[in-house]
């Protein structure tokens, strides 16, 4: 899923909501501060973002890697 529009999916959704309340109630079952609980939940949301991006930079790389390997051989 992408921030800058067009992508995802309804199973990532999903999942991502699902993890982000498993994360919160384990978090409060074992009493962490409401605090701590939002930058946990902050950091995964910011890695996902990040991730997402960096997977899509790498795959982009690979891709004209590939391009250019194809066109030198013929």
């Amino acid at each position: 899923m992408s921030i800058f529009g067009g992508r995802g999916a309804l199973h990532g959704v999903v999942a991502g909501v699902v993890l982000i309340g498993v994360v919160s109630s384990a978090m409060r079952l074992e009493g962490y501060t409401v605090n701590v609980i939002n930058i946990v939940i902050g950091v995964l949301l910011i890695a996902s973002v990040i991730s997402t991006s960096a997977l899509a930079w790498v795959s982009g790389r690979l891709r004209a890697r590939r391009t250019r390997r194809s066109t030198r051989a013929t």
